[in-house]
């Protein structure tokens, strides 16, 4: 399973990713740990995202795996 991210972000993830496929950001769900330290450097770097945003999507990928979910899905 993966996070995808973007600061282009919107319902039409689809559209940036065919118009600008640089801005999409995919990341790695683990088992033991939903977002590693280097994941969370990316996502400061490319979202400027802190601390509560991680919190944010360590829940998001918890909850993927845990309930088994093919798709957990946030829109703005």
């Amino acid at each position: 399973p993966y996070l995808i991210l973007s600061s282009e972000g919107g319902m039409e993830i689809e559209e940036v990713a065919a118009k600008t496929p640089d801005k999409i950001i995919r990341l790695r769900i683990y088992p033991d740990s939903p977002l590693k330290g280097f994941q969370k450097e990316i996502i400061k770097k490319e979202l400027g995202w802190g601390e509560e945003g991680y919190s944010l999507l360590e829940k998001v990928g918890k909850l993927l795996l845990e309930e088994e979910s093919s798709l957990v899905e946030i829109n703005p």
